[in-house]
């Protein structure tokens, strides 16, 4: 059974307080864990966020902040990368959701 995505990126949290990517490429699904430590991209931490925010409102929050507060990111060859416990922290500050478990989990 196909489930449509419209960007092909589906995020769900996991067990141990990191995120699980499903990306849907060319028909094909795959999947992409990211450690609490870890790092994301712009586009996928407007996946990560409940609701969904595009990726324009999170560069916003980089580079503008909400309320003087600034979302936190390293810039690596031209693009940022969000810690998740950084986003995670802006998320609950600003009452944003965080995703629900994987399937499976």
């Amino acid at each position: 059974m196909a489930y449509w995505r419209p960007d092909g990126i589906e995020a769900f949290s996991t067990r141990g307080g990191g995120v699980q990517f499903l990306i849907t490429r060319r028909g094909r699904m795959h999947t992409q864990i990211v450690e609490p430590e870890g790092c994301v991209s712009v586009v996928e931490a407007s996946r990560i966020l409940r609701p969904l925010r595009s990726r324009v409102a999170v560069q916003k929050w980089i580079v503008q902040g909400i309320s003087g507060d600034k979302l936190r990111a390293l810039k690596v060859e031209g693009e940022y990368r969000i810690a998740v416990s950084e986003l995670r922290r802006f998320a609950n500050k600003h009452g944003y959701g965080w995703p629900e478990l994987a399937p499976g989990e």
